[in-house]
C-alpha cells in the first residue's frame, strides 16, 4: 500500500513495517470465506428455528382463565391431583354428580357456550362407555342387539359433544384429551373416527398406571387416547410388560376400572405443564433475539 505521508509505496520487507497488513494468500482467503458463509448459514438456520417456534407458541396471542376442566369427570381424579399437587387452576368438573345432566340438549349447548367464557386450556372428556363396550355386545345384549342399538343411540349425543369440544378447544387455541376402551364400538363411530383422523392417538394399559381391582391385583384395562397434542399420547403410550398378575375387569371391578388412578392423573398434569412450557416458550426467549 501507499505510505500515509504520500511518499510512495511501502516496502513491506523493511523491518520498520513488520506486522503491517499484507495481502491474504489464496488458501487463507478461501478458508475465511468458507467460515463466514458457514456462520451466516448457521445464523439463518437459528433464526428460522426461533421464528418457527415463535409461530407455534401461544403467548401472548391466547389467554386462558383455567388450566383443567373434566367433562363426565366421575371421581374427578385429574382435577383433584391438578389442584392439590400441581398448583393448576381447576374448574369444577362437569358431571351428573354435580347436577349437570348432559343427556339434555340444552345442557350440552350451555356447556359449549360456557367454554367460550371459561376458556380452559385443557378439557379432558371421559364420555360414558357402557353401551359401547365389548361386554355389552358379546354378553349382555348378545340375544337382543336392537335393545343395545337403542342404548347406543341414546348416548350418541355424547360422541358429538366430544367432537364439538375438541373443535372448540382448537379454535380457542387450547387442548383436549379423551379416553375410552380400545375395543369399544364407539371407536368406529363417525364422530370419534373424525377425531382419530385429525389428531394424535395411542393406546395404553391401565395396569401401568396402578389401576387395581377389588382383590388388590392390577387391572389390565386397555384404553385408547385421542389428544390435540402429541406429547399427551407419547406420555400415555404405556403397554403392559406381562410381568405381573391381573384381575379380570368384571363384576365390581368394572366400576373400579372407570376410576382413574392418581398416577395416571399425575402423568396427565405433568404432560399438560410440558405442553404449556413448549407453547409459551416465546414469552421467555423471543426478547433475546
Amino acid at each position: 500500500g501507499e505510505r500515509a505521508d504520500g511518499r510512495g509505496p511501502v516496502d513491506l520487507q523493511d523491518p520498520l513495517y513488520e506486522g503491517l497488513p499484507q495481502r491474504l494468500k489464496s488458501g487463507v482467503k478461501k478458508r475465511l470465506t468458507h467460515s463466514a458463509r458457514r456462520a451466516l448459514q448457521n445464523s439463518r438456520s437459528a433464526r428460522e428455528i426461533v421464528a418457527d417456534k415463535a409461530a407455534k407458541s401461544r403467548w401472548p396471542k391466547k389467554s386462558f382463565n383455567y388450566d383443567v376442566l373434566e367433562v363426565f369427570g366421575g371421581t374427578s381424579m385429574v382435577s383433584i391431583q391438578a389442584a392439590r399437587h400441581w398448583g393448576l387452576r381447576v374448574m369444577q368438573p362437569i358431571d351428573i354428580r354435580v347436577g349437570i345432566d348432559l343427556r339434555k340438549r340444552r345442557e350440552r349447548r350451555w356447556l359449549l357456550r360456557k367454554l367460550d367464557v371459561w376458556r380452559p386450556r385443557m378439557v379432558l372428556v371421559e364420555y360414558p362407555c357402557t353401551p359401547w363396550s365389548i361386554l355389552q355386545r358379546n354378553v349382555n345384549f348378545l340375544d337382543d342387539p336392537e335393545a343395545l342399538h337403542r342404548l347406543q343411540l341414546a348416548d350418541k349425543p355424547f360422541l358429538k359433544l366430544t367432537k364439538d369440544i375438541f373443535d372448540g378447544q382448537v379454535r380457542r387455541g387450547g387442548h383436549a384429551l379423551t379416553e375410552n376402551p380400545a375395543t369399544a364400538d364407539s371407536q368406529k363411530e363417525p364422530e370419534i373416527q373424525n377425531l382419530r383422523q385429525r389428531f394424535y392417538e395411542t393406546t395404553s394399559c391401565m395396569c401401568r398406571f396402578g389401576m387395581r381391582g377389588r382383590g388388590g391385583k392390577l387391572l389390565r384395562k386397555r384404553v385408547r387416547w385421542i389428544a390435540t397434542h402429541k406429547k399427551f399420547v407419547e406420555a400415555l403410550d404405556l403397554q403392559c410388560r406381562g410381568d405381573h398378575e391381573h384381575e379380570k375387569v368384571e363384576g365390581q371391578n368394572t366400576a373400579l376400572s372407570a376410576q382413574y388412578p392418581p398416577k395416571l392423573a399425575d402423568v396427565i398434569c405433568k404432560t399438560y405443564l410440558d405442553v404449556v412450557s413448549e407453547e409459551d416458550w416465546s414469552s421467555l426467549q423471543l426478547g433475546t433475539f
